[in-house]
């Protein structure tokens, strides 16, 4: 005899990895009872964008999974309200109890998996280690000198280095994320130092994205060099060179407004999947928006998306692909 969920202490589905304890569409029962599971622990209410993600691979196992929770979503819609009513004075109910009465009521006919609300921060902190960062959805601007200004991206991290030098040559290393450097001097010398390599200019403005071990290099104006693993390119107005650990590309011709656009609080993909498109508005956007759906995720697009209103793609994929769109706590959509 199955446990009442909302007495049980939330715990961790099994990992898709391991085989002892992996679901085969033949067993919807425990396909329902791991869906019970993801969300007790989504109201433990310290879920990680790690875990959200072992959600969504959870979901891709079969198509069972994904049936299972597009049902179950249903019940949530139906359940939920019904288990708000049900609610005494909140000066006299903990904060969490609502959700497990929901849980009780919703266990026995459905589960739902939820992801925590991942929320967004604003302004520049600095850490620990003396590196600027900004938060999700930010974007902020720092002078360096008055010929150099160098704006980050959401989600970005960046170190100042003192090297002793010249108090003309400036030196900074972009840790993740993703900057917009403007250097408006013949005598000032930037470098900008990421994952290994090192990109110097003197008169240029330039996008940089270090994304995981990935990094590419775009020059809006002017000129600069990059420079990786004893390789050395120049690239030039609408040129990008992009390089990680195994490779180093020469430079290719892009659209440096598109790449660009993100200063002005736009983002422009071109020609780009849709998977992809996610993905990158997931950096800016609070919460997540998870994409179930792998055919559509392949589609490409063109598309063009105020940062202020992001949850127009949510639309598009709706209205244009007519996927079913399901809106959870913390700024969470599922689209299946």
């Amino acid at each position: 005899m199955r446990k009442d969920p909302s007495t049980q202490t939330p715990s961790m589905p099994p990992s898709p990895d391991d085989h002892t304890s992996e679901p085969t569409p033949l067993d919807p029962e425990l396909i329902q009872s791991q869906a019970n599971d993801w969300l007790l622990r989504i109201t433990a209410g310290d879920m990680t964008p790690e875990e959200a993600d072992e959600f969504k691979r959870w979901c891709g196992l079969s198509k069972l999974h994904a049936r299972t929770f597009a049902e179950t979503s249903r019940v949530w819609r139906l359940i939920g309200p019904a288990a708000e009513l049900s609610e005494p004075p909140k000066q006299q109910q903990p904060p969490q109890l609502s959700r497990r009465r929901f849980i009780a009521a919703a266990a026995g006919v459905a589960g739902i998996a939820v992801v925590a609300h991942m929320g967004m921060r604003s302004g520049i902190s600095l850490d620990l280690d003396s590196s600027i960062k900004t938060a999700r959805g930010e974007l902020r601007r720092l002078d360096i000198s008055s010929d150099i200004a160098v704006t980050l991206n959401t989600l970005t991290r960046v170190e100042l280095l003192d090297t002793g030098s010249s108090t003309n040559q400036h030196h900074l290393r972009l840790l993740s994320g993703e900057v917009d450097v403007q250097c408006s001097s013949s005598f000032d010398d930037v470098r900008i130092h990421a994952a290994g390599g090192e990109i110097h200019s003197t008169d240029a403005h330039l996008n940089i994205k270090h994304i995981n071990d990935s990094v590419h290099v775009t020059c809006l104006q002017g000129m600069a060099q990059v420079s990786f693993q004893g390789r050395r390119e120049s690239i030039g107005p609408g040129e990008q060179v992009r390089y990680s650990p195994s490779s180093f590309s020469t430079p290719v011709k892009v659209d440096a407004n598109d790449v660009g656009s993100w200063v002005n609080r736009v983002l422009v993909f071109n020609d780009t999947p849709l998977g992809e498109v996610v993905e990158e508005i997931n950096r800016y956007r609070p919460g997540k928006i998870l994409l179930l759906n792998s055919q559509v995720a392949a589609r490409r697009v063109q598309a063009r998306f105020e940062l202020d209103r992001l949850d127009e793609v949510i639309t598009l994929m709706t209205s244009v692909y007519g996927i079913k769109s399901l809106s959870l706590p913390g700024s969470v959509v599922v689209l299946t």
